[in-house]
């Protein structure tokens, strides 16, 4: 799961500054690329406001955040560093209650651990990021530590620190409607982290856990917009449910366990999950098969998660002559590498009508989902 996934859905509120009218002209810039959501203009005007701000400022712990924000925002880690500084040095000032005192801590943290990488400036946001998590609700500082925290530890592979940052990262995001998808990835995060760490049942039951409660939250959704940003999330928990399941049955007696048909599962919490997970197949449209002449799939050989089993769910689109015009990744578990695989290899498929197809139907269609599954390489 790459850190891009976790930024992928972010929404940021923008943070506009009550500010003294005798300010500079580059505070009005600043608010206004805010208010935009044009970080690197802001962190520009912040850049050129703050040497020439009055440090004296009572609320210039207020301002050093949204400072901090927005150069976090816009990638430059040691002004945010600075900004932050200045704005837990200023957590006594009026106005400063507890949770802001927070806040310019988790911005110093994870912004220190993006300047020097250090295990010392990751322990210090996992401690600031739990101090975030007793407090009610959840702001946009500590949803970006968090992010900043699970992508720092699975970027390294270390599965203990994987398990307990995307648990404080769950508690945080699942107390925000806004960062309900969110909460469902971190949730993902974990039990992929304990599987890779123990290889026990307790990660395979999660996530079938996992899964029935977002088919749920798929049908309870307002809309259906709110609905499909949760339908990535679902195929990704299949896909390692899938991959799970496939390597402890490989290595122990597994056989009683069994992943759950998605389509059949969802049908009966509700239609919505149908439509959106599996979209019917239109009248006239060929049950497709793959030819025996397709190309097989082939394990990467640079693959880092080496010895696993690696599921890629696909959705493809075909033409009248059964060749794959178009494939997408629904989700892939191992992603690294697995993916381009199975993309590769589908790309070359050819389809044909299967043999309860009725006559004269087309081969042409959107969106066929296909399960590729990568088995362990021999050792």
């Amino acid at each position: 799961m790459h850190t891009s996934r976790f930024l992928r859905g972010l929404a940021v509120a923008a943070f506009v500054s009550v500010m003294a009218a005798s300010a500079v002209a580059d505070i009005k810039s600043f608010n206004a690329a805010m208010k935009a959501k044009d970080y690197k203009a802001a962190a520009a005007a912040a850049a050129s406001t703050w040497p020439g701000l009055d440090k004296s400022r009572k609320d210039l712990a207020v301002i050093a955040r949204e400072f901090g924000f927005a150069a976090y925002i816009s990638g430059d880690f040691a002004a945010a560093r600075t900004y932050a500084q200045a704005a837990v040095a200023g957590g006594n000032a009026p106005g400063e209650d507890a949770g802001s005192r927070i806040a310019s801590e988790v911005l110093l943290h994870m912004a220190d651990l993006k300047v020097t990488e250090s295990g010392e400036a990751r322990d210090r946001l996992f401690n600031a990021l739990q101090a975030s998590s007793a407090l009610p609700g959840i702001d946009n500082m500590s949803y970006l530590g968090a992010n900043a925290l699970v992508s720092h530890d699975l970027d390294r592979d270390r599965w203990k620190s994987v398990r307990a940052s995307a648990a404080v990262a769950e508690t945080l995001t699942g107390r925000g409607a806004a960062y309900a998808a969110e909460a469902y990835r971190f949730g993902l995060v974990g039990s992929m982290a304990q599987f890779m760490d123990d290889r026990d049942m307790g990660s395979y039951n999660g996530l079938l856990s996992l899964s029935r409660r977002l088919r749920e939250a798929i049908n309870k959704a307002p809309t259906d917009e709110a609905a499909a940003g949760l339908v990535p999330i679902f195929w990704e928990t299949q896909a390692w449910s899938m991959t799970v399941a496939s390597a402890l049955r490989a290595s122990r007696d597994f056989s009683a366990a069994k992943v759950e048909d998605g389509a059949t599962a969802a049908g009966q919490a509700g239609d919505r999950a149908v439509r959106l997970l599996y979209p019917p197949r239109p009248v006239g449209v060929c049950q497709a098969v793959r030819s025996a002449a397709s190309p097989s799939t082939r394990y990467p050989a640079s693959a880092r998660f080496q010895g696993l089993v690696g599921t890629v769910l696909l959705s493809l689109d075909l033409d009248s002559a059964g060749k794959v015009t178009k494939a997408d990744v629904l989700a892939a578990a191992p992603e690294k590498h697995f993916g381009e695989a199975a993309l590769k290899a589908a790309r070359e498929f050819i389809y044909i009508p299967s043999q309860q197809s009725p006559q004269g139907c087309s081969l042409a269609q959107e969106n066929m989902r296909l399960i590729v599954e990568f088995t362990i390489r021999a050792q």
